[in-house]
């Protein structure tokens, strides 16, 4: 199945713990790289992590269907074990918006993932659309990696995109937006009964606090609001962000 992509190690036996991380919006697949630290992590703390290439099975940006093409994905993955399900941006939306979804989920962990998105962060999502629309890839991406840093910190330069991967990236990042634009997963979260981690950069011009449940209270919960840091909090603030993972875990 193309849509299953990079196991970091193989799962090789009923007794070892399963984690699957579900990728961000990408033009192109980078094979896992995106999450190599939270790999790392998860693995020294004995767990087998596959990373799935989000936008390979989503094939459609409608939520629902998209919802149901990841639970087929997922139970093949685990074959009914409990897992770990993790994610960062669209990825760590979508694994709050399924955690009440397959019943074996008993953790989720989401790296700068939405709960829901609010006027501000719609808004730009719907600018993103809105260029994709138009096939001003270019834009779409300069735009997108201006909101990546921290407010009023260093500058990212997007980076080029193969001019004939360039239809593919349109459709990608059209269908992940437009997804990421529909997840309310308040109710989900409140309703499950397992860890959930959700963490977020202090500083993020796109998804941050204000994107979480305020003032909820619960001992299996935990929102992590990570200093200095924008939308890649591992990249701005690593000794924040691999504390308070391996802590939760």
């Amino acid at each position: 199945m193309n849509s299953i992509s990079f196991p970091a190690t193989s799962i090789s036996g009923l007794d070892k713990k399963i984690a699957v991380i579900l990728a961000p919006v990408m033009p192109v697949w980078d094979y896992g790289q995106f999450c190599e630290p939270l790999i790392s992590l998860l693995t020294r703390r004995g767990f087998d992590v596959t990373v799935v290439d989000t936008l390979s099975i989503t094939t459609t940006s409608d939520l629902g269907v998209s919802l149901q093409q990841l639970k087929e994905a997922l139970s093949f993955i685990t074959n009914g074990r409990p897992f770990l399900i993790g994610g960062m941006a669209l990825g760590g939306a979508l694994a709050q918006k399924l955690s009440c979804e397959l019943n074996n989920i008993d953790r989720v962990i989401s790296i700068s993932g939405p709960t829901f998105p609010d006027k501000e962060l719609d808004t730009k999502l719907s600018a993103l659309v809105d260029n994709l629309e138009t096939k001003n890839l270019d834009v779409a991406m300069n735009q997108l990696y201006e909101w990546l840093p921290p407010k009023n910190s260093y500058e990212i330069r997007a980076p080029r995109i193969d001019k004939n991967a360039f239809s593919d990236a349109i459709n990608r990042m059209k269908a992940g937006f437009s997804i990421l634009k529909q997840i309310d997963a308040r109710e989900s979260i409140t309703e499950f009964k397992g860890k959930t981690l959700l963490m977020v950069g202090e500083l993020s011009q796109m998804v941050s606090k204000e994107n979480l449940l305020e003032n909820y209270n619960s001992p299996t919960y935990t929102a992590s609001i990570i200093k200095n840091a924008g939308m890649r909090p591992w990249q701005d603030n690593e000794k924040q962000s691999y504390k308070t993972v391996e802590n939760w875990l």
